[in-house]
């Protein structure tokens, strides 16, 4: 499977998790009551809701899409500053698509130029408070104060686990800053890994959930390819749990 296909995979996952859907058809149900935009005055009810259900369509489409290549290209960049970076260009290509639909399909009196603005502040805006949301509840910085696991790790390690796997009586863990082999059977350190942000996908590995870039199907057998280059295998007796976790 190449990069291209991971990446496009990545985003289907995202983009059709039931979650998410259900938070898209909530979307369209306020925003075609509300009407805001003076999209009302510019479309009979059939067309406002078209209209809305395209943007709001596109927008969770994009911001995916910005999401998933910011975790791809950004990936070493802090989480904060790269949420800053994936609002700005969010915002900036979501007003600039709404703003072309308005200009295409709005009365000329109601395609106002100073909306392109205030479309820029809104959409970014929401795009924002989500992803600083994030920032503020990601599940790394919650448990590090109180994980065992991580406080084992030595400091020039990090404390950004991507995954951790079996050897004989030790396991091997690999960071962002690189790869350890730790004294520890490898059932303690899944325990002790309880809280992180990421799943045993095999008897002999666990995976963190911000690692997975994608996902390589073949010959009956399932791999996550993981930013790093690494491929861990996916058991049938761990594939439900994977599903569950969002890394398949």
């Amino acid at each position: 499977m190449t990069f291209m296909n991971s990446f496009l995979n990545s985003i289907y996952r995202k983009l059709f998790h039931p979650l998410r859907i259900a938070i898209l058809l909530a979307a369209l149900a306020i925003t075609v009551v509300s009407a805001p935009f003076e999209s009302g005055a510019a479309f009979d009810p059939p067309a406002l809701i078209g209209f809305w259900a395209v943007c709001l369509t596109v927008g969770v489409a994009l911001a995916i899409l910005v999401e998933t290549a910011a975790e791809n290209w950004l990936g070493k960049l802090a989480l904060l500053p790269r949420r800053i970076i994936e609002t700005l260009v969010f915002g900036l290509l979501m007003s600039g698509f709404v703003r072309g639909v308005v200009l295409m399909t709005y009365p000329p009196e109601l395609a106002e130029p100073a909306y392109m603005w205030l479309l820029f502040l809104v959409l970014g805006g929401v795009y924002g408070f989500v992803a600083l949301a994030k920032v503020l509840v990601h599940p790394t910085a919650q448990v590090e104060e109180e994980s065992a696991f991580l406080k084992r790790l030595p400091e020039s390690l990090g404390k950004a686990v991507n995954w951790v796997s079996s050897s004989d009586h030790y396991i091997v863990v690999s960071t962002d800053n690189g790869t350890e082999t730790i004294l520890m059977r490898f059932s303690d350190a899944v325990t002790e890994l309880d809280g992180l942000d990421g799943v045993r996908v095999h008897r002999s590995h666990w995976v963190s959930r911000n690692a997975v870039k994608g996902q390589d199907t073949s010959n009956g057998k399932t791999l996550l390819l993981l930013k790093d280059g690494t491929k861990i295998p996916v058991s049938r007796s761990y594939r439900e749990a994977a599903e569950k976790a969002g890394v398949l």
